[in-house]
């Protein structure tokens, strides 16, 4: 699951620089400038706000910081530090470090807020309520899930009894807390938490609302990681009808469903269902963000699974050879990260017996991973060893001897009994001496290979 910033707590609509009209009776001024020199400052301000607001509609953030650094600085030098208007200024601040990842700095403005308007307005009051659960969603940013959610519940404590049981703000904040339980590992808590936003958004806002639509994903996202997958697929087909009626086809919202549709039939075997998904997924993004996005190629590599697992070979080696035609336009054909979709082309034609167009990709894998990491290290195994066994199905019986023997060399200096790489060679090895009629070895290597698996994945 991605991120998800505070989504409530940019008030400049309802909140802005006017004099006399500050939450709390503000501070007196630093400096007593004349009369006309503060309605200057003030109008600067006014002007600020207006800018940051504009910015935060336009999903500006990284633009935003210098305006609300000026804001903040002109609020202080206006209202003084213990103002209403001082800790709105620190807390738009805080959410544009926040949005642009200074989580340490959104931290520490997020807290300077909550104090000044602790102070200023009561702790009871809906803009401290606002600055916790901002800080409550930064807490969890940066891992602190616990602090993260204190803050988050006396928040949602103080909108209850403030703004009403049914507000929207409850809603978010309760969306909020239940990400907060997700990566705290407490899915029971956060599924509560999600149909509980639901709910109030399906009555504040309908059930064709757009962030009707964004808890819907939330919670079937968290009922999958609990297995139940029929009712997330029901909640992901009501999102994407509401997505696609309010945000249109080509949105990242749309296509994120789709992705998330598709990856749920996967544990419902429905690999049609999947293929059909991952397909309009992908031209979407074909169509908004080009052949070489790495959005687009992390779809193409899931539908070459796809393809794979139905069976359908020649068209999953059709999808990853585009996706590795894309790092070749990049230059970074002969990477490490390419390593993963060379062996995979070279095992699916290994499966259509093209053992020698095999081993011209297990040869590519083999010699980038020595080159990055050297000829002994392990990371050479994941080439090495399907290299091996291809050059045994070749018939080049001493070559895939040497290349098995320096495997295993490899394997007995560096890596544990108990390892996927080690029962990967082992059974390979054990295959390749049963085809050369090496009856008591390959039983030694094949049991060995069982029992490691059965050691880490269980019987």
């Amino acid at each position: 699951m991605k991120r998800t910033g505070p989504t409530i707590f940019l008030i400049l609509a309802t909140h802005s620089f006017v004099l006399g009209a500050q939450l709390g009776a503000p501070a007196q001024p630093k400096s007593s400038a004349p009369t006309a020199e503060r309605q200057a400052r003030l109008a600067r301000a006014q002007q600020l706000a207006k800018t940051m607001e504009e910015l935060f509609k336009l999903k500006k953030f990284e633009k935003a910081i210098p305006v609300a650094e000026e804001l903040v600085a002109s609020s202080r030098e206006l209202f003084g530090e213990r103002n209403a208007e001082t800790a709105f200024a620190i807390h738009q601040l805080g959410f544009f470090r926040f949005s642009t990842g200074s989580l340490a700095e959104a931290k520490k403005l997020n807290e300077q807020a909550l104090a000044i308007r602790r102070e200023v307005l009561g702790n009871k009051h809906p803009h401290v309520a606002l600055s916790l659960h901002n800080l409550g969603d930064t807490l969890a940013g940066l891992g602190n899930y616990d602090e993260a959610l204190v803050c988050q519940h006396e928040a949602l404590e103080i909108f209850r009894k403030t703004i009403g049981e049914n507000s929207p703000e409850v809603a978010r904040l309760l969306h909020s807390i239940a990400i907060t339980e997700v990566k705290n590992k407490d899915n029971t808590a956060a599924q509560t938490h999600f149909e509980q936003a639901l709910a109030i958004r399906r009555q504040a806002l309908g059930d064709k609302h757009p962030d009707t639509a964004q808890t819907l994903v939330a919670l079937a996202t968290s009922l999958v990681s609990t297995g139940s997958y029929v009712d997330a697929r029901q909640y992901l087909e009501e999102a994407l009808v509401i997505y696609r009626a309010t945000l249109g086809e080509k949105h990242p919202a749309t296509v994120g469903t789709l992705v998330s549709l598709a990856a749920t039939y996967s544990y419902l075997h429905d690999l049609d269902a999947q293929q059909s998904y991952y397909e309009q997924a992908l031209a979407i993004r074909r169509d908004t963000l080009g052949d070489d996005h790495p959005d687009t190629l992390d779809i193409l590599s899931r539908l070459g699974v796809v393809l794979a697992s139905e069976g359908n070979i020649p068209a999953a080696i059709r999808v990853y050879q585009q996706e590795l035609a894309s790092y070749q336009r990049a230059g970074r054909q002969d990477t490490p990260e390419t390593v993963p979709l060379i062996l995979r082309l070279g095992t699916l034609h290994g499966g259509m017996a093209e053992h020698a167009i095999s081993r011209s990709y297990f040869e590519k894998a083999l010699a980038i991973t020595s080159k990055a990491s050297g000829e002994q290290d392990p990371a050479t195994l994941q080439a090495r060893i399907p290299l091996a066994a291809c050059l045994g199905a070749l018939g080049d019986r001493q070559a895939a001897l040497a290349q098995f023997q320096q495997a295993l060399a490899i394997q007995n200096r560096s890596l544990p009994e108990m390892h996927f790489d080690s029962a990967f060679l082992f059974n390979e090895m054990g295959w390749f001496l049963r085809d050369l009629g090496h009856y008591k070895e390959d039983r030694k290597y094949l049991s060995r290979a069982l029992a490691i698996r059965m050691e880490i994945l269980g019987p």
